[in-house]
């Protein structure tokens, strides 16, 4: 018996104090778990899913943020007036779906450039539409310019396009009013520009050569020169 005994205890030393083989417990604890800081595949997507999550359920609150959503209207002087206010110079736009119905808004006049056109407090330039008032070297230029300046420079005045919205020049082509009054209609009749048509913008073709009838039967300063009736 006490050599069975001694034999089972020098048994359990050599378990005790032998290396562990290749694939042993201890080995197969070692490889049960990754590395640390190494992510894993499965982490990885599931980060990202969460991250989707995320975005979507923030872009559902603000819509405005999303880079999907559409442009937000241009805005002249905190008034809406057209899709886009201002656009490449040279390039014509193309008509607008609805533009056979007026479309408004209200600029203040920083300075009147010439008899037919003015620049806004933001820069942008405004042809009035349906006119043609005398150009720099022309006979009454300056009373054309002055007429202009003195009506509405320094004043917020409403501004009404028609079909084509710029010119090739990148201004904004509109009817102009100062109150109740079209002043494209009141320099006409003022003797001091002609009307002009320019299609597809001809809304107030009528009402305007009726003003240049009436200036021209008075002989009011363009009208004084024939040639410039003749269009010499």
């Amino acid at each position: 018996m006490k050599l069975l005994r001694g034999h089972k205890h020098l048994q359990r030393n050599r378990t005790k104090h032998s290396p562990a083989r290749p694939g042993c417990a201890a080995g197969r604890t070692r490889g049960a778990h990754a590395p640390p800081g190494k992510i894993t595949v499965k982490t990885a997507l599931a980060v990202a899913l969460c991250l989707v999550g995320i975005l979507s359920a923030f872009f559902l609150m603000f819509p405005s943020l999303s880079p999907l959503s559409p442009p937000v209207p241009s805005r002249v002087d905190g008034s809406v007036l057209l899709p886009a206010l201002r656009g490449t110079a040279g390039q014509q736009k193309p008509p607008h779906p609805a533009a056979q119905f007026p479309r408004r808004g209200e600029v203040t006049v920083n300075l009147a450039v010439d008899g037919d056109t003015f620049e806004t407090s933001t820069g942008m330039r405004v042809r009035l539409i349906g006119i043609n008032a005398p150009d720099r070297g022309e006979p009454f230029y300056r009373e054309a310019a002055a007429y202009l300046k003195r009506e509405i420079q320094g004043k917020k005045v409403s501004v009404e396009t028609d079909v084509e919205e710029y010119d090739g020049y990148d201004r904004l082509l509109a009817y102009v009013y100062l109150d109740d009054r079209m002043i494209n209609e009141e320099i006409v009749r003022a003797g001091l520009a002609r009307a002009q048509d320019h299609p597809p913008n001809v809304r107030y073709s009528d009402r305007l050569r009726q003003a240049q009838a009436e200036a021209s039967r008075e002989g009011l300063f363009i009208w004084r020169d024939r040639s410039v009736h003749d269009g010499r």
